[in-house]
């Protein structure tokens, strides 16, 4: 009698939460891209097939905003370079705050991961990290670095590309045990991505996408070519994307390299910046 009536009490909750449990992925998934409009002060953004592209989602987002845009479960995140700061902005673009970190020198993409955002300063060399509240900046988190721009975080680590040098750079989440030379010749590092297996990021000048794994090994530096002044990257669990700056259009191909499309989005001017997001 006691099983059948834990069975009676389990078999409704193991159902409510089954069904629970099927909803959330759906929820969850990246639904969006979000590009930075680095001519006109802009937030774009369009499906994920490059459908419904409106390259005004947000006004007002400051001063040539460029780099790597990060987005989170509430909000977007993007740099602004000519204002120095960091803007941010509901998931439906409402609540546009352009100047939600001030102070980042020539801030040149922002990244965020398990409740802190970082970004790069290009115009004096640093990493700056906060709390996705605006809390706690620290704008010398990492010291010594050559124009960074491109920054990704992930897997216990904070990577971004260092202009200067042609170098992408590594460091712990606590700012330690910085790695300057990570990555050797990758070139103009504009963007910067990073997921469970590896590390991609663009070369602007060279037109094409790089990869390797996240030790540092198996690097492929023309992973795939034919960008058109490549400038942002992002990826979802099967694919990957693109900012082609010179012609405003976003390309995409499968994680492997294969199936490259250079313009699955055709109206995106002047973007130079890529998030992917809810």
């Amino acid at each position: 009698m006691r099983r059948e009536l834990v069975f009676r009490f389990l078999a409704p909750l193991t159902a409510l939460l089954a069904a629970a449990a099927a909803a959330a992925p759906a929820n969850a998934a990246p639904k969006h891209l979000y590009w930075a409009g680095y001519g006109d002060g802009t937030i774009g953004r369009s499906s994920l097939n490059g459908n419904h592209a409106n390259p005004n989602f947000i006004t007002g987002a400051g001063d040539t905003p460029c780099g790597d845009i990060a987005v989170d479960k509430k909000h977007i995140y993007w740099p602004a370079y000519g204002d120095s700061t960091i803007g941010r902005a509901n998931l439906d673009g409402t609540h546009v705050d352009p100047n939600f970190i001030t102070g980042a020198p020539g801030a040149c993409g922002v990244a965020v991961y398990k409740g802190k955002l970082y970004w790069a300063n290009y115009s004096d060399g640093t990493i700056g990290r906060a709390t996705t509240k605006g809390t706690d900046v620290d704008q010398n988190f990492i010291t010594g670095g050559s124009e960074p721009c491109g920054i990704a975080a992930g897997n216990g680590h904070v990577y971004w590309g260092d202009y200067g040098t042609g170098k992408i750079a590594r460091a712990n989440l606590s700012g330690d045990h910085v790695r300057r030379s990570f990555i050797t010749n990758a070139g103009s590092c504009y963007g910067v991505d990073v997921n469970s297996k590896h590390l991609y990021w663009t070369n602007y000048d060279g037109n094409a996408t790089g990869r390797a794994d996240l030790d540092g090994t198996h690097v492929r530096r023309q992973f795939i070519p034919g960008g058109n002044y490549a400038c942002g990257v992002a990826t979802t669990p099967t694919s990957i994307f693109w900012s082609n700056y010179s012609d405003g259009e976003i390309g995409t191909a499968d994680l492997d390299g294969s199936h490259i499309d250079q313009n699955i989005v055709t109206d995106a001017p002047s973007n130079c910046g890529l998030g992917i997001g809810r």
